[in-house]
């Protein structure tokens, strides 16, 4: 257990490479190096002493994959990406945002980013009805539990704020909400409202976080 508490640390420092080389890119050595810091003394990675969790093991390889988009590094970009979807099924969907802000702002060709967006995806419904069943495991009732006052079904969850939108936007606008978004931004002077475009990589894991009763 220590070894993995460990090495689930490790994974976030290794975070700050390229979370550094993409910062330098555009910025100073020193503000970059402030960015780095700030990254690294989040008050929520105070979380890494006590708990252990899979998709963290991702975090140093989708900002690697995010650092070679940037660059227009194909290659390194589909190898970051592949690796980070070993880590958890979930990170498929962080995945698949990656390969529409390279669409979208052209910096994937068409065919790979709709191939990489295909392969996400595909892996995601290979992970959730193949992989986690086949080990005895029923992922997909778990979660839906967590949704369970938006319906009991994804379609159900995905239609919410059309169907049911006091319920939807209950979740989003209320005081623990709010704290959340809170404690996520103003560790870093809240300068991620400066980047919407950024905001397509967080918003399958904020959907789940704020959407979620858990």
């Amino acid at each position: 257990v220590e070894t993995l508490v460990a090495l689930n640390a490790g994974a976030v420092a290794l975070g700050a490479w390229p979370a550094y080389a993409l910062a330098r890119r555009y910025l100073s050595r020193g503000v970059a190096l402030a960015l780095v810091v700030a990254f690294l003394l989040q008050p929520a990675q105070a979380t890494l002493a006590r708990d252990v969790h899979a998709v963290t093991f991702a975090l140093p390889l989708l900002l690697a994959a995010l650092w070679a988009l940037d660059a227009r590094r194909t290659v390194a970009f589909c190898a970051f990406a592949g690796l980070a979807l070993l880590a958890k099924e979930n990170v498929a969907l962080v995945v698949a945002a990656l390969s529409l802000l390279g669409l979208w702002t052209r910096r994937l060709k068409p065919l790979v980013a709709l191939l990489v967006l295909a392969l996400a995806l595909g892996w995601l419904v290979v992970a959730l009805q193949v992989v986690i069943p086949a080990f005895g495991g029923d992922h997909a009732r778990a979660t839906m539990t967590r949704f369970s006052h938006l319906g009991g079904s994804w379609p159900a969850v995905l239609l919410s704020p059309f169907r049911d939108p006091r319920a939807f936007w209950g979740c989003v606008f209320n005081s623990e909400s709010l704290a959340y978004l809170w404690r996520l931004l103003a560790p870093m002077g809240l300068l991620p409202l400066l980047a919407p475009s950024s905001w397509l990589l967080a918003l399958p894991d904020l959907a789940q976080n704020l959407l979620s009763n858990h």
